[in-house]
């Protein structure tokens, strides 16, 4: 199954890749390689969840946080790769 279709189907919408809030770029191709880095929990420019899980954060909320940056990430290699 094509990703962007299995992201649909998940109800999963790419946003744009967010601004860098330092001095890096979010991703870089290499060859055959995409390297990725600085990815966090950011939706609509704000961190969601900021701090750490078992002292600020419930594991359902560090989940939600992964989910969130692994989401970024995705976004980020898809401005590099391109897409459908």
């Amino acid at each position: 199954m094509l990703v962007e279709s299995k992201l649909k189907e998940l109800g999963i919408v790419l946003p744009e890749p967010s601004k860098p809030l330092g001095v890096y770029v979010p991703a870089v191709k290499v060859d055959d390689w995409v390297y990725i880095s600085g990815m966090v929990s950011m939706e609509n420019g704000e961190f969601k969840y900021k701090s750490k899980v078992g002292r600020d954060l419930t594991l359902e909320q560090g989940c939600e946080s992964a989910r969130i940056s692994g989401i970024n990430a995705l976004a980020a290699l898809k401005s590099v790769i391109g897409g459908p």
